[in-house]
């Protein structure tokens, strides 16, 4: 349920985005990138995100924070094991 109104919000986003402001059209994004590590790489790749993001987040509960011109914006990770284009190498060892 939560992954369908994210996409919701995409879509409206891809609909509307030539009406926004020039600086927000180009730095919107959204991509996908296929990579082989091991649990341990994700789980470290994971931590090195949230330790990035952390510095916006008290932004949620203090909006004064915010600098001028902030917006609330969605930013999806989604990381998740599987084959996605073909026979991955290595199987699935669990590491």
């Amino acid at each position: 349920m939560l992954a369908g109104r994210y996409f919701e919000h995409l879509l409206s986003w891809l609909e509307s985005r030539h009406l926004a402001p020039a600086p927000w059209q180009h730095a919107a994004h959204f991509g996908d990138t296929t990579l082989y590590v091991t649990a341990g790489e994700l789980a470290e790749l994971a931590e090195q995100e949230r330790a990035r993001l952390a510095r916006f987040g008290g932004r949620v509960e203090h909006p004064e924070l915010c600098p001028p011109g902030a917006r609330q914006v969605a930013y999806l990770h989604l990381a998740f094991p599987g084959d996605l284009s073909g026979a991955a190498p290595g199987g699935d060892a669990g590491t």
